[in-house]
């Protein structure tokens, strides 16, 4: 069954609102210059250069998922799929160069 266009609309309004929260995120680390990452059983505290490196982690996080208001699937895929690797990318290229 197809989804309604208000159910778009509200998939779309969501996936913007979490793209503008992680966008916030990574301005917040940015300008404190500290990412403190909360996992299961540690927390990870980041300062300055590694810090930067989390906060372009989450900017191109929030900026993929603003791929929901493309009208075509395939170039929201193609939209996704780049931040999601650039932002990976991001952080993994520093740490085997």
């Amino acid at each position: 069954m197809a989804a309604s266009a208000k159910d778009l609309k509200l998939f779309r309004i969501a996936m913007s609102a979490i793209g503008a929260g992680l966008l916030f995120r990574a301005v917040w680390i940015a300008s404190t210059g500290e990412a403190v990452i909360h996992g299961r059983r540690h927390t990870s505290i980041y300062h300055g250069q590694e810090a930067l490196l989390w906060a372009g982690l989450f900017a191109c996080f929030g900026v993929a998922l603003f791929g929901a208001w493309s009208r075509k699937g395939s170039i929201a895929g193609m939209w996704i799929g780049f931040w999601l690797i650039a932002g990976i990318a991001l952080v993994l290229l520093p740490a085997y160069s």
